[in-house]
């Protein structure tokens, strides 16, 4: 080998490691997997390795070769490996390297990892791709074959997008011989599923390209990459150091390799070696990042010499935005010889993710794991949007887009299904594991295994940056009911930077106004009643990603509450009589109930009836408030008693928040004056309505978050306070938020003793649900009020009503008796229910 060789080698081995310059980056690499998942071992007899065949330069094996000779050295190489027995790949390596040195066209040659690495007569590099078992003939002990899906032309054709700020790349290795391992159909499905989803509509370049030298220059310029996904023939060579085991060593390592002590990797295109692309990239050529290459095929003609390229010329060529993923699903892309270093370069150009295969990869295995990266990762949908149930199995019912990192992490903990499979089982091979029965695995480094195993370089200051690729996905939804607004709060998966929330609750499509943004929190405010109060929900990333709406599930009911007193005593006076009240109500109250998926693959969880409180458009109106009362018992009493109220309409005592204020309980005449003129003890007392009066809802917040703190006895049974989100295994999730309803100003009190009977009694309001009565502050009254239980059937999302007779201390008639009350109602069919192919056991609300 020639010094000016050497120097071409060397120049490009370390142009892989660049990042290493400098200011060192130093990625552990993540390994998806243990060592022996999936993985046969294949110990079987091999031939006794053969030192590399060197020639003896001499004047017919010196000097400058044209790219015409050294097109037709190589498609010399095709035609010989044609003529070999393949039935052990090995042998037919070591038989071809020997021959391309005796025939005088090449000067060394000597079989590598993936190939054979060799040098022209004029000290150039050549390298011979032998990487994809599908290709070479030799018989395969796999377990189950694959699947590929032959093409009888090339494939991908069209054009490259426009300028972009933001790049998703697919390129893949398009050569019409070599379809057994490569599909690019599917790369280019792959494309299309990204296209359906919004991504090319939100501006993103979208690209599904052959992997010639050309195309990758042209990504270059105005086309910074957030995803690119290689898919082509992998080589790799190492020096002396890291040979296997005695007995198993491949070869004699290359000159080069051993000098440097640095493993080599390149990667063929689909770029023809001619004049012309030798003169356009000669500086690359020069520099080693370009090599004269031919991927043989057991075929009686393969492809045409093509030229390999190293990593060292993507990263001269290509532009990342920071945090963008590289995902090499070639072989050997993320072997242990060069991971670190390669995955270090990328990531001083900005790259949070490389990712590759450790070994010889099955090209539909690599297909495979894409397509279930690429599903969880934009979300499944029934029927599907994206394309890719036709490449994976997909969940039913459907689940929501998770990010690239969880898609990652869940390849070891599933294995091998769908479509690209051929009936054979699966079950012992994971996601993240490639066994197809390629004894050069077993061989290779790291050694004692056939599998290749995909790794994950991951710097995540780099990779989390990135929002680029995110699909925004809600988890739950959890509305806190107020006044103005009504609040939203969204967890899931979101970009870190903000975005936009948006809602159909009216006619059209509107943004909510966010009040604070996380990657995994979202609040925003809700619309008025009058906008609409169900509809779907949608989050939109900065770069207008718009991932799947959810519902907001909207019921509207009727609900009756009677109120039935037997009055003992009237303000200061004993007697006997009757009083009834009747309130009709009409009440909203919106949930999200859609089952939901935790994580990936998982089963949906239902998720809780839970309403904080009832919507801004509930009201209720007191019909029937009336009573008696007939005293029979004497009093100090005073007529008239200038510190008793006038009698005529009262004002209740009861705040907005349904609390009675201290010191507004009964008025007594203790402190009647001497002198004043007492009334007869048998005085009649007649409460009567003022008129359908509207009723005020309380705001309840105040005091459901005191949910702790009540009589657990008067809560119920079942309540155990279950808060927005999934309901948790064995059931007896009951949220138990409280509502009710005030009126002012509700009745009229007349007497036959000039008012002075009326005036010793309690103000005139009627209310519902007022927390200081039905949870006993008054410690001598022993209230069990009715219970009112809303219950949704999971698989219509309908609620039925049903409800308890109880009693309970009020003050709606100024008794100090207990008196009984019901409350019954009706719902009408949800507005905005989830699929009904989602169902989950039944869920229920308990409303005191």
């Amino acid at each position: 080998m020639t010094n000016n060789a050497r120097t071409l080698l060397v120049l490009a081995a370390i142009a892989v490691g660049a990042g290493c310059s400098g200011n060192p980056v130093t990625l552990t690499p993540q390994r998806l997997g243990s060592p022996g998942a999936g993985a046969t071992a294949h110990p079987t007899t091999r031939p006794t390795a053969t030192p590399s065949v060197t020639a003896t330069p001499t004047s017919a094996s010196t000097g400058t070769s044209s790219v015409d000779q050294k097109v037709a050295a190589l498609n010399g190489v095709q035609t010989f490996y044609a003529t070999l027995p393949h039935q052990n790949v090995d042998a037919d390596l070591q038989a071809l390297a020997a021959h391309m040195v005796s025939s005088k066209a090449f000067s060394s040659a000597y079989e590598a990892l993936g190939g054979i690495s060799a040098t022209f007569p004029d000290g150039s590099p050549a390298i011979v791709f032998a990487d994809k078992i599908e290709l070479l003939g030799e018989p395969t002990p796999a377990a189950r074959p694959r699947a590929p899906i032959p093409q009888a032309t090339d494939v991908l054709t069209g054009p490259l997008s426009g300028p972009t700020q933001h790049e998703i790349a697919f390129l893949v290795n398009d050569n019409t011989g070599e379809r057994g391992a490569f599909t690019p159909t599917r790369q280019l499905a792959y494309a299309n599923a990204f296209i359906n989803m919004g991504f090319a509509a939100a501006g993103y370049g979208v690209d599904a390209q052959d992997i010639s030298l050309d195309t990758i220059v042209a990504l270059g310029s105005n086309h910074p990459i957030d995803y690119l996904a290689i898919d082509t023939h992998g080589f790799l060579s190492y020096p002396a150091a890291t040979s296997s085991p005695a007995g198993m060593a491949r070869g004699v390592p290359n000159a080069v390799a051993t000098a440097t002590a640095t493993p080599f990797y390149a990667n063929l295109s689909d770029s023809d070696m001619d004049d012309a692309s030798a003169q356009k990239y000669a500086a690359d050529i020069a520099a080693g990042k370009v090599i004269a290459s031919i991927a043989i095929s057991s075929g009686k003609s393969g492809r045409l010499p093509a030229w390999g390229f190293t990593p060292a010329f993507l990263l001269e060529n290509l532009k990342f935005n920071p945090g963008a993923t590289v995902n090499n699903g070639s072989c050997w892309g993320a072997n242990q010889l060069i991971f670190g270093n390669v995955a270090a370069a990328f990531a001083a150009a900005g790259v949070g993710r490389y990712n590759g295969w450790t070994k010889l990869v099955a090209g539909t295995d690599a297909d495979q794991t894409d397509a279930y990266v690429f599903d969880r990762l934009l979300g499944e949908q029934s029927p599907s949007i994206t394309g890719l149930d036709a490449y994976t199995t997909q969940q039913n019912p459907a689940q929501r887009p998770f990010g690239l990192t969880a898609s990652f992490n869940n390849l070891s903990a599933e294995n091998r299904s769908g479509p690209l499979g051929t009936g054979v089982s699966q079950t012992s091979e994971a996601y993240n594991v490639s066994d197809y029965g390629d004894s050069r695995n077993f061989t290779a480094p790291p050694f004692g295994s056939s599998a290749a195993f995909f790794y994950i370089s991951y710097n995540s200051a780099l990779a989390d940056s990135n929002d680029a690729l995110v699909v925004p996905s809600i988890a739950t939804m959890a509305v806190a009911e107020g006044t103005p607004n009504s609040t939203l709060t969204l967890t899931g998966y979101f970009t870190s930077a903000r975005g936009m929330v948006m809602d159909n609750l009216g006619s059209a499509n509107v943004p909510l106004t966010v009040e604070s943004w996380t990657n995994t929190q979202i609040v925003a405010d809700l619309p008025p009643a009058s906008s609409g109060l169900g509809g779907m929900i949608a989050v939109v990333s900065p770069t207008n990603i718009t991932g799947p709406a959810v519902p907001l599930t909207y019921w509207q009911g009727t609900l009756t509450y009677n109120e039935t007193a037997d009055i003992s005593d009237f303000g200061d006076y004993t007697g006997s009589g009757m009083g009834s009240l009747s309130i009709p109500i009409t009440v909203g109250i919106r949930a999200d109930v859609a089952p939901m998926v935790p994580t990936i693959d998982a089963s949906p969880v239902p998720q809780n009836l839970y309403i904080s409180d009832l919507t801004p458009d509930s009201t209720g109106s007191l019909n029937t408030y009336q009573g008696t009362f007939s005293s029979s018992g004497s009093s100090p009493g005073c007529s008239p008693c200038s510190d008793i109220d006038p009698p005529g309409p009262r004002r209740s005592a009861v705040r907005r928040d349904g609390h009675v204020p201290a010191g507004s309980q009964r008025k007594r005449n203790s402190n009647a004056r001497a002198g004043d003129k007492p009334f007869a003890d048998t005085g009649t007392a007649t409460i009567t309505s003022s008129g359908p009066v509207a009723l005020t809802p309380y705001v309840t917040s105040n005091y459901i978050k005191l949910s702790s703190l009540l009589n657990p006895v008067n809560a119920g049974a079942n309540c155990n306070s279950a808060q927005a989100g999934p309901a948790a295994s064995g059931g007896g999730n009951v949220a138990c938020p409280g509502f009710g309803f005030a009126a002012t100003n509700a009745g009229t009190c007349s007497d036959n003793q000039g008012g002075a009977l009326c005036a010793s009694a309690e103000d005139y309001g009627a209310q519902i649900g007022d927390p200081s009565s039905q949870y006993g502050d008054d410690q001598d009254y022993n209230s069990t009020p009715s219970t009112l239980v809303f219950t949704m059937n999971p698989a219509t999302y309908t609620i039925t009503v049903s409800s308890t007779a109880g009693t309970v201390y009020s003050q709606n008639f100024s008794d100090e008796s207990e008196d009984t009350d019901t409350i019954t109602g009706t719902f009408s069919a949800p507005v905005f229910p989830p699929a009904a192919a989602s169902p989950a056991p039944m869920a229920r609300v308990r409303r005191k």
